[in-house]
């Protein structure tokens, strides 16, 4: 047993006055890996270390928390990320795992989520002003996985060559709760167990004192921020409460230990303990925002709660910090039992203070910097923070909670939904978006588009990053029954047809109906699939002694008639068997071109339009078999009203087929829809500033410049109403696809 001294200085003076002093047992340094101790009637307590100086920063400074210490019971990205973890579990794997449930805290802060979301800390930092750490301690090994350090910096300049368990003792328990390793001891894991930790080791003395100063406060914070942390831990309080009566006074103190200005202008957010006093206010060091308002948004204070979830009696409560105040695990309420962190000599023990709550919070400011970098300020991350936490039923009392329990997995995920911004000023929401792309030709395309990656915002206007592959989908299937009506007129020298003929969706019936045989980039721009319903209105004019004119109609649509497309096609064929026929067509298509097709912040809401002229012929050979071959040259546009998409060119389009055809069976090459110069240009927002404003990336994505081709032999039954067929279909990466099959053609 030994004694510590309660040291309260009046008016934050130097240490003058004894008011308590109080008996308790060390740490008791075990390991768990065995089954846990049940805490039995003893008022178990951590050495908490708060650290008291006088206010012109000679003086000596003491613990003001003590007690005993009593196991208790004791699982992507994106472009913007600046690192992913290598371990991916759902959340209710994470809830199972063994070293998830070592830090009994994560379940209250809903660390589970956050993780399943990819959210883990990696390629982050976080600095501790601190006791010290046992960089041995196998919880501060190189992540799973990783040959990258666990400890990045571990300045021990002001600690002896051995330095005692007890001057090590309160940092590695911090540093552990915060970003212990996970994989790495087997026991526990910390809150972003895939962050890095920067220790800067303040002195304990025999007596259990610490010598601070402005000059060295700074000097550690600076040093610390060269290592790239852009969050600073600080489980240590000046003595004394914060006070409106003595604000003018305190603020001074402040000032110095303090360099405000520095504060004030640096990228770094600073997460105080709020005290273990058992006051209405925190501690002064907690409360710097209310005498400093330029701090306001670089600072968070946490007070502490127990396994039950309410606020330990010997924290400090948020009080008139309660804007920037939150709370979090590490602290007694009578139920559940102690949070064990990571011990000296590569133990574990049981701890309870504001410090330990702290390290939470760094650890989920750890997480939410994985996710968002620098596109957001640090007011705005701790906006968000305060914002996210859940204030539901007793966390609601702002006096007490502030802004209430830390949430881990809200701070990382999207509220009120997502939105992709446009450089119009536009937001689409990504649950009304949607992509597709099934046309020939369009494989490399649709590849690239599905890598894409973008930022979205959500409800607050904070970034996230999306994979654009998660909206491409593919058409729902269709059925539809086929029926056709025709009628006939006629006269001594013209003969007139009018037929209008619906074929139904099925697998690959419809391409082989006539109005395609002769028109091969008819076929690829009106097909998107074998989902695809025709219609077809025929008005034919034939003159016998001199051509025959035929001007075709085509509707091809897919289920709800969404998305229909209209085809016009005029061909002009002359009596004279030498000539070819000539044909002149378009392609009207109601929100979207050839199979590319989007809704929402990809919209294609306007009308794609393809022009082209081509040429048909047959021609017998003798013996029974005819060779016919038709080839078309096309333009096409698509001028997309509103979203991300810029334009969509489709120029010079060709394709061309030619088949070879005796009796029931077709030999035929088929070189499908292809262009040299077919792209589409989309405006990719990239990054979101910490100003507000969105980076857009123009990326164009070449689109049939595949060329894909095709051989075929089929045969069809007498009917016509079946077929059997053998093709090899040479892709445009070179692969070759070889297919057999039998289909029925009704």
């Amino acid at each position: 047993m030994y004694t510590v001294d309660y040291l309260v200085p009046p008016f934050m003076g130097c240490l003058v006055r004894l008011v308590r002093r109080v008996s308790f047992p060390e740490y008791l340094n075990r390991s768990v890996s065995s089954a846990p101790l049940v805490p039995l009637n003893i008022l178990a307590m951590s050495s908490v270390l708060a650290l008291s100086a006088c206010s012109g920063g000679g003086g000596g400074s003491s613990p003001t928390s003590s007690g005993a210490a009593v196991p208790s019971e004791s699982l992507p990205v994106s472009a913007q990320n600046l690192s992913v973890s290598s371990i991916s579990q759902t959340e209710e794997q994470w809830g199972l795992d063994r070293e998830y449930q070592g830090n009994s805290g994560l379940d209250r802060i809903s660390a589970a989520g956050a993780y399943a979301s990819g959210a883990t800390g990696a390629g982050q930092i976080i600095g501790f002003l601190d006791t010290g750490i046992d960089a041995d301690h196998p919880e501060f090994a190189s992540p799973e996985g990783s040959d990258a350090p666990k400890i990045v910096y571990n300045n021990v300049s002001n600690l002896s060559a051995n330095p005692s368990n007890a001057q090590l003792r309160h940092g590695t328990s911090v540093a552990s709760l915060a970003a212990a390793a996970h994989g790495s001891g087997g026991v526990m894991q910390g809150v972003a167990f895939d962050a890095q930790i920067a220790m800067w080791s303040l002195n304990l003395s025999s007596d259990n004192y610490y010598s601070l100063s402005g000059p060295l406060i700074e000097q550690a914070y600076s040093d610390l921020v060269a290592t790239g942390a852009r969050i600073i831990n600080n489980s240590w309080t000046l003595d004394g409460q914060y006070s409106a009566i003595s604000k003018g006074y305190q603020a001074n103190s402040m000032r110095s230990y303090f360099n405000i200005s520095n504060m004030a202008s640096s990228n770094i957010i600073h997460v105080f303990a709020a005290g273990n006093s058992g006051k209405d206010q925190v501690a002064t060091t907690a409360a710097l925002p209310l005498y400093f308002s330029e701090l306001v948004g670089k600072i968070v204070a946490v007070t502490s709660v127990g396994q039950g979830g309410r606020i330990d009696d010997q924290a400090n409560r948020c009080g008139l910090a309660q804007d920037f105040c939150l709370a979090a695990p590490g602290g007694f309420d009578g139920t559940g039992g102690f949070i064990n962190g990571a011990g000296v000599g590569g133990g574990y023990n049981s701890v309870r203070g504001t410090s330990f709550s702290a390290a939470y919070v760094s650890g989920v400011l750890a997480l939410m910097r994985q996710v968002f970098g620098d596109q957001l300020t640090e007011a705005q991350y701790l906006d968000r923070l305060l914002d996210t936490a859940n204030k539901e039923g007793i966390y609601s009392d702002t006096s007490v909670y502030g802004q209430g329990l830390v949430d881990a997995e809200q701070a990382v995920t999207p509220i009120g939904g997502l939105a992709a911004p446009s450089g119009s000023g536009g937001n689409y929401w990504l649950s009304d978006t949607w992509f597709s792309s099934v046309g020939d030709g369009l494989d490399d395309f649709a590849t690239n588009f599905s890598e894409l990656s973008m930022v979205a915002l959500d409800a607050r206007g904070d970034p996230f990053s999306v994979a654009v592959g998660g909206l491409v989908r593919a058409r729902p299937k269709l059925d539809v029954l086929d029926f056709s009506w025709g009628q006939t007129s006629q006269r001594q020298t013209i003969s007139k047809k009018v037929s209008l003929t619906n074929y139904g969706a099925g697998s690959g019936a419809v391409s082989d109906h006539p109005v395609f045989e002769d028109n091969t980039i008819l076929k690829g721009f009106m097909l998107r699939g074998s989902n695809m319903a025709i219609s077809q209105l025929d008005y034919a004019v034939s003159k016998s002694d001199r051509a025959a004119i035929n001007l075709h109609t085509v509707i091809a649509y897919d289920q709800g008639f969404a998305s229909p497309e209209i085809a016009m096609r005029l061909s002009i064929a002359a009596n004279n068997s030498a000539l070819p026929s000539l044909t002149l067509g378009t392609v009207h298509d109601l929100n979207g071109l050839h199979g590319v097709e989007g809704r929402g912040a990809f919209s294609t809401q306007g009308v794609g339009q393809l022009l082209y002229v081509g040429l048909e012929k047959s021609h017998g050979l003798g013996n029974g078999w005819t060779v016919s071959g038709n080839a078309q040259y096309g333009n096409a546009k698509l001028q997309p009203r509103e979203g991300l998409i810029q334009t969509i060119n489709i120029n010079n389009m060709a394709a061309m087929e030619v088949s070879f055809e005796k009796g029931h069976s077709v030999i035929s090459l088929v070189q499908q829809a292809y262009s040299q110069d077919a792209y589409m240009d989309i405006d990719i927002p990239v990054r979101r500033e910490a100003s507000g404003n969105i980076n857009l990336s123009n990326q164009r994505f070449e689109m049939f410049n595949q060329r894909p081709v095709a051989l075929e032999f089929r045969e069809y039954s007498n009917d016509r109403d079946a077929q059997r067929y053998l093709k090899f279909e040479q892709k445009g990466d070179g692969s070759v696809l070889a297919q057999i099959g039998f289909e029925w053609l009704f």
